[in-house]
């Protein structure tokens, strides 16, 4: 038996990171996270992590298992928590940041073992739930699929996890843990069209009773429901077949049409007419034999978000119709960031709030001590903020254009004389993921040259890399999730120095949507 290296590099309220690695191989380890002697979740250390590139020949390889607040809540902090190798060996103890004063408990009310998922929340998964839970789970998915089928006009049959364990072995894959049914749209000619189609199909399901989430990825998720349902869409171009996440178009609508049944957990259930062939497109050719740490890449991901340019304004022109003017909160950065201006208030000249949005922080950044311009690519927002009389200039800049973004300059020279000894504060805040790496570009060398100009202080929150395959809860849009210590590069390279980085969740949480973001503070070198 191979001897097995574990060590703890950080845990923070967010996540465990660390790595692991065998004395004769470098195969991934099996490791298992538990919580005074009981297994909370098994993960496997196969992260190729930059930091860990020199020795990745010695079989180094990192893990990251995320934490909710929820879970450490439930925590008490006498607790023995523990990470080791599933085969036996190395264990290592973890002190994790917990708040609980009370006994651990890990059923649910029902007496259910409850593990922790890939998204740090306590889940029960199938091998652990009830006849009666199970019982509930199907019923839920017949009277789902009965209304949703009963006209033709929104086709619902398994799909994911429910589908495969019904081809398969004709009940729940008990590693799972929630219900995946494919919901299917017709004939759609644009991506666009399926934002307008996904808005009527809430509406739809709404009015049948379940409450729905919308998640970025076209993912929909009926709310309050044990076990999770959740929602994919589908539809076609043609005799193309494509269903969101991981169908692209390879196999075709006779494969799913006409509807046949399946059997899962004894009832019979809609199906795809050909289940075998949507489970290979799904999984690929092994999809008969289980495998517990199966993943998708990026690449392999059908996006619903259309990432044509002009489309994508034209998202932000539509959102931005219906902004209330008089509900504009600022968020959490924003509030971070009044606070470290005041290291530059007094000699602080300009603030540039770049992809202003309804302006809910621009206003919160405004000072009597220096002038503010609102910075945004949809033409839409910047004439609302303008007519709202704030006191702010807002000003049109899309930054594909490299027109615009000489504009911009000029505009910023023209109110401020180059001088070293002038300061401008440039803060965005879910700009930089929002677009692509073209205005990433022109960005960056707007800010190039702002640094060969004046003296620059720099702000910005986005989304990172650790957050692209986590569930969102606002509407589809184009994100390009970013590498943070790439973008810190690319600062230094603008000339900027980066004097406060970091990376988690809790910074910028939305109903259900704890994102994993980073923050950036830097100024001029």
């Amino acid at each position: 038996m191979d001897a097995v290296s574990i060590n703890i590099d950080k845990i923070t309220h967010q996540a465990i990171t660390g790595w692991a690695a065998r004395t004769h191989d470098s195969k991934p380890v099996r490791l298992i996270f538990a919580v005074n002697g009981v297994s909370m979740r098994q993960f496997t250390a196969d992260i190729f992590r930059n930091d860990l590139r020199k020795i990745h020949e010695h079989g180094k390889l990192g893990f990251h298992i995320p934490l909710s607040a929820a879970f450490l809540e439930s925590i008490p902090n006498t607790a023995d928590c523990t990470i080791s190798a599933a085969d036996g060996g190395k264990t290592v103890s973890v002190k994790l940041p917990t708040t609980g004063h009370h006994a651990f408990q890990p059923e649910n009310d029902l007496g259910e073992i409850r593990t922790l998922n890939k998204d740090g929340n306590f889940v029960v998964e199938f091998r652990n739930m009830s006849d009666a839970t199970k019982a509930k789970a199907i019923a839920s998915i017949q009277s789902l699929t009965a209304a949703l089928n009963s006209d033709g006009t929104y086709p619902a049959f398994l799909t994911y996890g429910s589908l495969l364990g019904a081809t398969r072995e004709g009940c729940f894959i008990p590693h799972d843990d929630d219900i995946d049914l494919c919901i299917y749209l017709g004939e759609v000619g644009s991506k666009q069209e399926i934002e307008g189609l996904s808005l009527k199909l809430v509406e739809h399901l709404e009015k049948l009773g379940p409450r729905v989430e919308r998640f970025s990825t076209g993912q929909l998720t009926i709310t309050g429901s044990e076990p999770q349902i959740d929602l994919f869409l589908a539809w076609s171009r043609g005799e193309q077949f494509f269903m969101n996440f991981a169908i692209n178009g390879e196999i075709s609508t006779d494969e799913i049409f006409p509807l046949s049944t399946l059997v899962l957990e004894g009832a019979q259930l809609p199906a795809p007419r050909n289940p075998q062939k949507v489970c290979e497109a799904i999984y690929g050719q092994n999809w008969r034999t289980p495998d517990g740490n199966f993943r998708w890449t990026r690449d392999t991901v059908t996006d619903i978000v259309d990432r044509d340019k002009k489309l994508t304004l034209h998202y932000w022109n539509n959102a931005y119709k219906n902004v209330i003017s008089d509900k504009r909160i600022p968020s959490q950065f924003a509030t971070f960031v009044s606070n470290e201006l005041d290291v530059y208030g007094k000699q602080l000249d300009l603030l540039l709030d770049v992809g202003c949005g309804n302006a809910r922080d621009t206003i919160n950044l405004k000072s009597p001590k220096y002038p503010v311009i609102g910075i945004d690519g949809s033409q839409t927002i910047v004439e609302i903020n303008n007519s709202a009389s704030l006191g702010i200039s807002f000003v049109h800049c899309n930054f594909n254009d490299k027109k615009h973004v000489e504009e911009l300059r000029k505009k910023i020279n023209g109110s401020l004389a180059p001088s070293r000894n002038v300061t401008i504060a440039v803060y965005n805040r879910f700009f930089l993921h929002a677009i692509d790496a073209e205005a990433e570009k022109n960005f960056l060398d707007l800010l190039h040259q702002l640094t060969q100009s004046y003296s620059v202080c720099f702000f910005a929150e986005f989304r990172t890399l650790a957050d692209s395959e986590r569930d969102k809860v606002t509407t589809n849009h184009y994100r390009r999730f970013i590498d943070l210590p790439q973008l810190i590069s690319q600062l230094a390279m603008a000339g900027l120095k980066t004097t406060y980085a970091v990376e988690g969740r809790g910074m910028a949480k939305y109903k259900a949507d704890d994102a994993i973001v980073g923050r950036i503070v830097a100024e001029s070198q």
